[in-house]
């Protein structure tokens, strides 16, 4: 009964809306495109090629930006807002260079280097703000998001973006047909590509904002997510440093409030307690598509997509919840690691 009171207690920490901050940085890569560029062209393959690896890892948005061929659809789209967002990098001590440019966390460079700098973004286990992200609406989307410091100093200088982003994009370009993943489509709010301030944060501290806007008429709202950040633009002389503190969206965080109740029987781990590897038997109609695994205080430890095994060898002793997402909903599990 005791236990039972402890998961009632993480299960309303967890999904309430403001109580519990994301405790992961989740790394972002914004790719500045043009689908009239030859060498974009060449490269998407490449790059898609690598993204893949850290799915569920990451978030992506490729946004279209004028170089060198301001006719490229995909910017004459939104290009107010994609001229709005390319200037922000160029006021940065970091602008955007050449197309293709893959920017990491804010840091622009080369398509080449992008793996290197996303392996060195994801060895950084410091999360200085959390981002949560509820998401409400179809046709007409409004995301409220909650953004927390989690450092013992205040940060100024706060932006938060959403961008409505189509999973999917096939477009025809000089007679030849490209499939294009993540386009941004529109922000939401009133931020225009410029970002929403969010100002001074003090230590420990947390605000809210939220964010609304209509699905375009030409879109299909089956096709889009929602994909937020929050960055600092740290000043230096008259430039400044940009930093993408955290993201999150559909693809690497919850935004499902539907718990499902399915009996151990039909989906169950094995062997709990357990001391190196859980197992999942599982004959149910779910079908997860990435594992969370919290403290028993709420606070997330890992995450992995789903395989045969559940590698909990790093885990000290004591006791845990297994979150297994799916598409639409979610099922939580409780386990003991000796």
């Amino acid at each position: 009964m005791k236990y039972f009171t402890t998961l009632l207690l993480f299960s309303a920490l967890l999904w309430s809306n403001s109580t519990v901050a994301q405790t992961k940085k989740i790394t972002y890569v914004e790719h500045f495109s043009n689908t009239k560029c030859p060498i974009c062209q060449d490269s998407r393959g490449d790059i898609y090629e690598n993204l893949e690896d850290f799915k569920g890892e990451i978030n992506h948005m490729t946004i279209h930006y004028r170089y060198p061929y301001s006719s490229c659809p995909l910017y004459q789209y939104n290009k107010t807002e994609a001229d709005n967002r390319v200037a922000i990098y160029a006021d940065s001590q970091d602008p955007i260079g050449s197309a293709p440019t893959l920017s990491v966390n804010g840091i622009a460079r080369h398509r080449n280097s992008m793996v290197k700098n996303i392996n060195a973004a994801m060895e950084d286990k410091s999360v200085p703000v959390g981002l949560n992200m509820v998401e409400k609406g179809t046709s007409s989307k409004e995301v409220t998001l909650e953004v927390f410091n989690r450092t013992e100093a205040d940060l100024g200088h706060l932006y938060v973006y959403a961008a409505l982003v189509e999973k999917k994009v096939k477009v025809n370009v000089d007679g030849q047909d490209w499939e294009i993943h993540d386009v941004f489509r529109k922000f939401l709010g009133s931020q225009q590509g410029k970002g929403n301030a969010l100002g001074t944060l003090k230590s420990g501290a947390s605000t809210s904002i939220t964010l609304k806007g209509d699905v375009p008429n030409d879109l299909n709202a089956e096709d889009l997510y929602v994909l937020a950040w929050v960055e600092q633009r740290i000043p230096n002389g008259d430039k400044y440093e940009l930093v993408i503190q955290n993201s999150v969206s559909v693809k690497t965080s919850v935004t499902t409030d539907t718990e499902l109740q399915i009996p151990e029987s039909e989906l169950a781990l094995y062997p709990n307690p357990a001391r190196h590897e859980l197992r999942l038997r599982n004959t149910s109609d779910f079908t997860p598509s990435l594992y969370r695994i919290f403290s028993s205080t709420g606070q997330e430890i890992k995450r992995m997509t789903p395989s045969g095994q559940i590698d909990i060898s790093d885990l000290t002793p004591g006791q845990y919840i297994l979150v297994l997402e799916g598409k639409h909903a979610r099922v939580t599990r409780s386990f003991v690691k000796q």
